[in-house]
């Protein structure tokens, strides 16, 4: 019988891919079944519920999405004791066999037995780049879909080019994420051009309509994440924002449509090294303006 390893689930749509992601990687390696779990508790009433159920729906790995309560538990009981002894935290770990990979600039190194519990942000473009081909039928049977349906059949009818402006959250991580100015998206900015605008930030759309005057602006509230990264996906150019929903909304722009994308350096305003984990071949990478 095959071992299941499960995998945490956390953040917003662009972290869970990088999950996804992962979740074949381990899938693949271990010969193992994946389950990719969260904590309902968490995800309850919030902006940032799992998305990833309509993948695993066409998953030729038979990776499953479930709730998993005690695995959080688990990992809040264990960081609990690694604050108090990091020795202790790393032995039951082992013990366990549990599994982190610590958010760094370094390549994932795997264990060589098959881990039982998962965690970490898993947010590398080589992994993606040696991993995708296994999964990409199961993401563009999805963009299909959405693309098929209105409204977004018909925002997609004439040729377009996207913007996408993150900014919400990342307001209060302004120190450290770094929030892109206005003046970073004017190069890229053409009146001549239709140009769609999709952002996170419903406050800010009468803002950007203002900046941007000849764009047609796509509020969030009419567009869920998935129906958000499928217009992304087919833009003729794609300009992005320093987040993980823009890199997967330009690399399945590159990947399925040959988009031309931009992107900015440096990724994050207070750590440059973050770079190299967001590399993309196909981008043309423009000097952040950072507020």
């Amino acid at each position: 019988m095959k071992r299941t390893i499960r995998l945490h689930a956390t953040g917003g749509l662009g972290n869970q891919l990088f999950i996804w992601n992962a979740g074949h990687i381990l899938a693949i390696r271990y010969e193992a079944r994946v389950r990719i779990f969260f904590d309902p508790s968490s995800h309850k009433n919030t902006d940032r519920p799992i998305l990833l159920n309509e993948l695993s729906r066409n998953c030729s790995h038979a990776i499953k999405v479930e709730e998993f309560a005690l695995g959080s538990i688990l990992f809040r009981i264990i960081d609990k004791i690694s604050r108090y002894s990091p020795k202790m935290g790393r032995k039951i770990k082992l013990l366990l066999l549990i599994f982190e990979e610590k958010d760094s600039i370094q390549d994932i190194k795997y264990p060589s037995r098959a881990p039982y519990l998962v965690r970490g942000n898993f947010q590398r473009w080589k992994d993606v780049e040696s991993a995708f081909d296994f999964w990409a039928e199961e993401v563009l049977i999805l963009i299909n879909r959405y693309l098929a349906a209105p409204p977004i059949s018909k925002v997609i009818k004439e040729k377009f080019d996207v913007m996408h402006i993150r900014r919400g959250d990342y307001k209060l991580y302004a120190d450290y994420m770094g929030v892109l100015s206005f003046d970073f998206y004017r190069e890229f900015y053409n009146a001549s051009q239709r140009i769609l605008v999709c952002t996170d930030d419903v406050s800010e759309t009468a803002r950007i309509q203002s900046e941007f005057p000849k764009c047609e602006v796509l509020n969030p509230t009419d567009y869920s994440p998935w129906e958000t990264l499928s217009i992304m996906s087919r833009a003729s150019n794609i300009i992005g924002a320093n987040s993980t929903f823009s890199w997967w909304g330009a690399f399945f722009g590159s990947y399925f449509n040959k988009s031309k994308i931009s992107l900015p350096h440096p990724w994050h305003k207070s750590s440059p090294d973050h770079d190299r984990l967001f590399r993309n071949p196909t981008a043309v990478y423009m000097n952040s303006i950072f507020e």
